[in-house]
């Protein structure tokens, strides 16, 4: 039987979010944008609030996520057919940065 934990260490959280456990203790923790626990010495980072932490962010990009616990739609239930994508970021110019200023007659550039 496999345990799923509702609490986890600095290292775990760290991982799950896919950076060093220095910036988690530094930006996140210390910054108070992941709420996290003491259980005696122990720091303890509850697994809804990586989701909410998750949620916030993509939120304050525009970006829709998915809820992953969310119940389906039952058979019975008409389906609105529309799926729920996150939003698309800018494109980037073909353009390398310092020739479109060369284009654009910028200054520092000699014809």
């Amino acid at each position: 039987m496999e345990l799923n934990p509702r609490l986890l260490s600095p290292a775990q959280a760290a991982k799950c979010l896919n950076v060093t456990r220095s910036f988690l203790y530094a930006h996140l923790l210390a910054t108070n944008a992941l709420p996290s626990i003491k259980l005696g010495k122990l720091r303890r980072i509850p697994v809804w609030a990586l989701d909410e932490f998750i949620a916030r962010v993509a939120a304050e990009q525009g970006i829709v996520v998915p809820l992953i616990d969310a119940p389906l739609a039952s058979p019975s239930e008409p389906s609105t057919g529309a799926a729920v994508r996150p939003a698309r970021k800018a494109k980037r110019s073909s353009v390398p940065p310092r020739r479109a200023q060369m284009i654009a007659g910028g200054e520092g550039f000699d014809a």
